[in-house]
This record gives structure tokens, sequence and C-alpha cells, in this order.
């Protein structure tokens, strides 16, 4: 691949298949070099910009990682199974970086959809946005759907977390009632002993 690249430098699909080379080989670097030439050659290629994702994922460079997911999805032509790929990459992307809006913008059109893959990062999302309920619903959804012992596994440890807080927050609102009561029987105590007249002497 590397000597049929220099025969034709700019041909874009020997630099992916090169890039792809790299990336099997586990030379990083050199795959970061070939990644940021084709970005540099071919700005606006969908193919370009999801490897450029991918490999700025796989470095934890998780900011980068959601533009690049962001752009390969307006710019490329994919079809369904790639498209939602795509976007669950660039949802966890989004979500490692704590940009929960962009998460949520790279899961709207998907989100109705009981796939496993997508309810589990819609939970993520949720209870980062402090949708406990709303969290509880999606994981549900996605431990019906689980067929692999790994997705029942991760469904149900989340579900697990969410109801462990929910018990939680359930202890406290009732410890917390109890205090209001307490000082809202007190705070009228007082407030009846001002109301009493003065007793003469």
């Amino acid at each position: 691949a590397t000597k049929a690249l220099r025969a034709q430098p700019s041909n874009l699909q020997l630099g992916l298949l090169l890039l792809d080379v790299y990336l099997r080989e586990g030379k990083i670097d050199e795959a970061n070099k070939q990644a940021d030439g084709l970005l540099t050659q071919h700005p606006d290629d969908g193919n370009v910009l999801a490897q450029h994702g991918f490999l700025q994922q796989r470095q934890q460079r998780y900011e980068e990682a959601a533009v690049d997911f962001s752009a390969a999805i307006a710019r490329g032509q994919w079809d369904e199974t790639q498209q939602r790929n795509l976007r669950l990459a660039w949802a966890d992307s989004a979500l490692m970086a704590h940009e929960p809006d962009q998460a949520a913008q790279a899961l709207a059109p998907i989100e109705s959809e009981p796939d496993v893959s997508i309810q589990l990062r819609v939970a993520q999302l949720r209870l980062r946005n402090g949708d406990r309920k709303g969290a509880l619903a999606a994981a549900q959804i996605a431990q019906a759907n689980a067929v692999t012992e790994d997705d029942k596994k991760s469904a149900a440890e989340l579900i697990g977390k969410l109801k462990q807080g929910y018990l939680a927050n359930a202890r406290w609102a009732t410890k917390r009632e109890g205090i209001a009561k307490i000082r809202t029987m007190k705070e009228a105590t007082t407030n009846a002993y001002r109301c009493q007249p003065e007793q003469q002497a």
C-alpha cells in the first residue's frame, strides 16, 4: 500500500487503505500522520472524517472525535447501519467530553429505536441530565431487547444502580420530610407562644 501510494499520492482509497494497515499494526504515530494528511487533502470527505474521528476516539481525544463524527454524518453517504454506528460513536465521544447537548443531537434521530446499544446510551444521557425516571425506562427497554450476555449484564447493572439511587433518594426524602415536620412544629409552637397575651402581674 505504501509503494502504491507513493506512485499515486492523491489516491483517496489507497490513502485510506494505508491508514487501515497502520491501525491494524498498532502504528499509531504513522496512523496519525496519515489521517491528518488525508484530512488536509480531503477535508470534506465523509470517510476521511469518520476514520479521523475513530482514531481520535481511540486516543481519548473525545472533543476532536465528536467534531469529526458530526461532520462525517453531515458530509458522507451512509446506509442506515453505518449512520447509526457513527451516531453512537458521536454520542459516546460527546458524553466522554461532557457535552450532553451534542450527545442528544447525535441520538435524536434514533432514540426511539429499541436497539439495546441505542437505549443504553439514551439512559446514560438522561442520567447525565438528571432524569433518573427516563434513564430507568430506557435501561429497561435495553434489557428487554438484549441478546448477548454482555448487553444483558450492562443493562442489569445500569438498572441496579438507578434503583439504588431511587432508594437512596427516597430515604433522604423521607428523612427530609421528617425534619421539615419537626421544624414546622417548632416554628408553630414558637409563633403560638409569641401570640399569647402577656400575663398581668
